[in-house]
């Protein structure tokens, strides 16, 4: 399983799930963490949203393919044109607490084992 967290410092969880400059990949195998790596967004799609008001219409379609290998995305926040998007292409997302990743990633495997 490979969960994506978006981050910009590769230490934090970065709060504006849309606007990230990137996604630390976590590989999850029998509920323990395999590896992980960073996957820098293009920069052609880094700022693509910001100044943008969120009651302007607008796509993540971009970001959708680039996370689309991923099984799930845990995020602090989405706005609603992200979460309509993950929702058409079908990319699950899950709220999280914590503001380090290693943390929330660690938050993340316990609720899985408590279920």
């Amino acid at each position: 399983m490979k969960v994506a967290i978006p981050t910009n410092d590769k230490k934090s969880v970065f709060p504006r799930t849309g606007q990230a400059h990137g996604y630390m990949i976590f590989h999850i195998d029998g509920n323990k963490i395999k590896g992980k790596f960073y996957k820098a967004l293009p920069a052609d799609m880094r700022h693509k949203h910001d100044h943008q008001d969120e009651s302007e219409e607008h796509t993540h379609e971009d970001l959708c393919e680039f996370l689309e290998n991923c099984d799930l995305v845990l995020v602090k926040n989405i706005g609603r044109h992200l979460k309509s998007d993950f929702e058409k292409r079908r990319i699950p997302y899950k709220k999280i607490r914590k503001d380090v990743l290693d943390e929330a990633i660690r938050e993340y495997l316990e609720e899985q084992n408590n279920s």
